[in-house]
């Protein structure tokens, strides 16, 4: 496969990066963890929407307790698609690298892609 998604659990924090290995297409992929409780996302939301070059590779998401004296629970779906081309919508042109929520603000640089 040309799409890889890494799952680390490591104590009261959840890390999801996802690889895109294709030479020549972009990797389109949604993470929904929204039924997730007591849990916090470094993206501000616990949905992301992201569009990734060929040959790149993104921490989509880290989830972290709230509280270590509550319990959490999570869950997530994945949907992904390789495109020839990136995502593209009348608000926004068309991009090789999509990202919704936008990367900004303290975390950019941790959800920012890098080549493989």
């Amino acid at each position: 496969t040309w799409a890889s998604l890494y799952t680390q659990k490591q104590g009261d924090c959840i890390v999801f990066v996802v690889a895109n290995r294709h030479a020549t297409k972009h990797l389109h992929i949604e993470l929904d963890c929204g039924a997730s409780t007591g849990l916090v996302s470094s993206r501000g939301t616990l949905t992301a929407d992201d569009t990734l070059p060929p040959g790149h590779r993104q921490v989509l998401m880290v989830l972290t307790s709230l509280s270590k004296y509550e319990g959490y629970s999570w869950s997530r779906r994945i949907k992904y698609l390789h495109r020839a081309h990136a995502v593209s919508s009348p608000l926004q042109p068309q991009r090789a690298d999509a990202h919704t929520p936008p990367l900004l603000g303290a975390n950019k640089d941790l959800h920012t892609p890098y080549r493989i």
